[in-house]
């Protein structure tokens, strides 16, 4: 199974899923919120993180106010804002899709965009 979901920003998001290759479904996402939360959840390898450890981080974020989040997470105030959103959001997507892992690589839309077009024309 195959599909690609786009949102606007702040949510901004590309998902892939693929459950061919494995009895665990994977995702590929982009989305500087996605790769913001990545990062929180494994500053050692910030490309990957599972279902169940977004699961503990939105019940975490949901429970902090916007200036908790900015204090103790060191959010912008714009991120601080939407990332409880956005991982319910993304949770929703990842429970409909049944996907397990995530991967979100810090290489977003718009770098492809940008590799493409040097190719094409250098």
């Amino acid at each position: 199974q195959l599909f690609t979901l786009n949102l606007p920003e702040p949510i901004g998001l590309f998902f892939l899923a693929n459950s061919l290759s494995s009895d665990i479904t994977k995702t590929l996402t982009t989305s500087g919120t996605i790769n913001k939360i990545s990062f929180m959840l494994n500053p050692e390898n910030a490309e990957n993180f599972t279902r169940e450890q977004l699961k503990a981080f939105h019940r975490k974020v949901s429970k902090m106010s916007i200036m908790e989040r900015m204090d103790n997470l060191k959010l912008n105030p714009d991120r601080a804002d939407i990332i409880d959103v956005s991982a319910d959001i993304y949770l929703r997507i990842l429970n409909w899709g049944n996907i397990e892992i995530v991967h979100a690589p810090n290489a977003g839309l718009k770098d492809g965009i940008l590799n493409e077009l040097y190719d094409k024309f250098y």
